[in-house]
């Protein structure tokens, strides 16, 4: 009996950063995966509504349509729809911003190889509840170190 793969769509308008992570993904050997990649969030989306991904990991600044603007559309399209972003430029309002919308990850570039293909394999493995139950306590405790205390 074949394992059933999954699938996961990577989204970076690097392509090079695309082809690593795929190279990344790919190379855990112990798991299955299908991994496609897009160039801009417009064409992650076509793919998207196309395929049914387990996981999607996109870059936040893209051209055409943002990683932000995808995560939205994904979520409207799928609510527990499995994303995890990442990015060069980490900031305290962009991590708010894509996990209100519904990140289950937010990862800052460069990424640590070993910690991201953790992060892939829990997410494939967990559910979006046990996600969501953690960046609540994460989220809360990012609040308490930045806002005072009343």
């Amino acid at each position: 009996m074949r394992a059933i793969r999954k699938k996961i769509l990577v989204v970076d308008d690097e392509k090079n950063a695309c082809e690593l992570l795929r190279a990344i993904i790919s190379d855990l050997i112990d798991e299955n995966y299908d991994v496609s990649c897009a160039g801009d969030g417009a064409e992650a989306l076509a793919l998207f509504k196309s395929n049914q991904y387990d996981l999607v990991i996109s870059d936040i600044r893209m051209p055409v349509m943002d990683g932000l603007q995808l995560l939205q559309e994904i979520m409207i399209i799928k609510p527990n729809a499995k994303v995890i972003m990442f990015t060069a430029y980490s900031n305290v309002e962009s991590y708010r911003e894509a996990m209100s919308r519904g990140a289950i990850e937010y990862i800052q570039k460069p990424v640590n190889l070993s910690e991201f293909r953790k992060i892939v394999r829990k997410s494939l493995n967990n559910s979006k509840r046990d996600f969501i139950a953690r960046i609540k306590l994460k989220l809360r405790f990012f609040m308490s170190k930045i806002s005072p205390s009343r």
